[in-house]
C-alpha cells in the first residue's frame, strides 16, 4: 500500500472540501472509482501508479466522510465489534449446550428433540423482542 505524505492527503482533503457541490461531487465520483476498482482489482492491467493513484482519492475520501459525518468507525472499532458479535452468535443456547456435554456431569440432551427445538425457538423470540424494543434502539453501540 503506497505511503502518502500528510502534506499530500491534506492538500487533497482541502481541494475536495473547497464548496459544498465539490465534495459532494468529489464524493459520488470516489464511490463510482471504488466500484469500478473492486470490478477490476484484480485484473494485471492496472498499473500499481493507477492502484496508487485509486487508494490516494479512497485515503482523502475517507478522511472527508470522517471530517463531515461526525464520528465514523475505524478497523480496529469495527473488529472489535464483530469479535463481540461472533461471541454472542457463539454463546446460542444450541452451541453451549454442546460444549457443555463434554463437561463432568452434564446430562446428555437431543438438540433435534422437539421440546428442546421448541424451548430454543422462544428464548430465540425473546432475545430478538428484547433486542427490536424502543429502548435498545435508543442506546449507542
Amino acid at each position: 500500500m503506497p505511503k502518502f505524505t500528510e502534506n499530500e492527503l491534506e492538500q487533497g482533503t482541502e481541494s475536495a472540501q473547497l464548496t459544498d457541490k465539490t465534495e459532494k461531487r468529489f464524493m459520488a465520483l470516489v464511490k463510482r472509482l471504488k466500484a469500478a476498482y473492486d470490478i477490476c482489482s484484480g485484473s494485471e492491467g492496472v498499473a500499481q501508479a493507477e492502484r496508487d493513484r485509486i487508494h490516494f482519492y479512497l485515503a482523502v475520501c475517507s478522511i472527508v466522510f470522517k471530517l463531515t459525518r461526525g464520528h465514523a468507525p475505524d478497523t480496529a472499532q469495527m473488529n472489535a465489534r464483530v469479535r463481540e458479535m461472533m461471541t454472542e452468535a457463539l454463546k446460542a443456547d444450541g452451541v453451549e449446550e454442546i460444549f457443555k456435554l463434554g463437561e463432568d456431569g452434564a446430562e446428555a440432551r437431543n438438540i433435534f428433540d422437539d421440546d428442546y427445538s421448541g424451548q430454543n425457538r422462544k428464548n430465540q423470540a425473546s432475545k430478538h423482542e428484547d433486542q427490536s424494543s424502543p429502548a435498545a434502539s435508543c442506546q449507542s453501540d
